[in-house]
């Protein structure tokens, strides 16, 4: 049996972020009793509405810069550029989700969809490890070319309208969970949806419930 995982994320999302380490441990604990679909969501559309108006009161652009540090420090595996969002500032993560999506696409017709979660942890790596600017295509060009991919394909994948109707397509499907932020995860057909700064433990014990109960659990009324 495998279980499908979708997960959910915005790739300027510092929780999304933090929380790759543990899809890399399912992925791990689980191989291929898992498979792992991702999908983008509209949180940081727009960084001046967002970060400059969102957080006015609380510092503008400095405040979230020290919230995202703040953030970071309970986690031993992340160390964010101190550059980010105090110099450096995306106007917007959608140019990183057309991309991604057009990557995304590549990957599955040449057989690597298993490389997904590496593609998106390099565009995060990007901004927030090496404070590069990923709302400009340059950066993800370079970015992405650096993970094997063709650049001229996904260039058209995004020209031609595809890629943007992937990310409606998840905006959609994120509508119809109900999602409230990123990251979430949603397993057995949305049955079950867990959301935000959720430890491993609680993923895993998600997946372990669906692979050992009997198939036909879910149709209990």
């Amino acid at each position: 049996m495998t279980v499908r995982v979708d997960v959910f994320v915005d790739a300027l999302c510092v929780w999304a972020w933090v929380s790759g380490i543990r899809i890399r441990e399912v992925i791990q604990r689980f191989g291929d009793q898992v498979e792992l679909d991702w999908h983008f969501l509209n949180l940081f559309g727009c960084t001046a509405r967002r970060i400059g108006e969102g957080w006015a009161e609380k510092g503008g652009y400095e405040g979230f810069a020290g919230h995202v540090e703040q953030v970071c420090r309970g986690f031993e595996h992340v160390q964010p550029n101190p550059e980010i969002w105090r110099h450096v500032r995306p106007v917007s993560s959608m140019p990183a989700h057309l991309w991604l999506k057009a990557a995304q696409q590549q990957l599955a017709e040449k057989h690597r969809s298993a490389e997904m979660g590496a593609v998106l942890a390099a565009v995060q790596e990007a901004f927030f490890c090496h404070a590069r600017d990923i709302s400009r295509q340059a950066v993800l060009e370079a970015c992405l070319a650096g993970q094997g991919l063709d650049i001229t394909d996904l260039a058209a994948r995004v020209a031609s309208g595809d890629a943007a109707a992937e990310v409606a397509r998840d905006l959609n499907l994120a509508d119809q969970y109900r999602l409230r932020g990123s990251p979430s995860y949603v397993l057995n057909e949305g049955r079950q949806i867990l959301f935000g700064n959720v430890g491993y433990r609680i993923i895993e014990a998600n997946i372990q419930e669906i692979l050992n109960r009997p198939g036909d659990i879910a149709s209990w009324c």
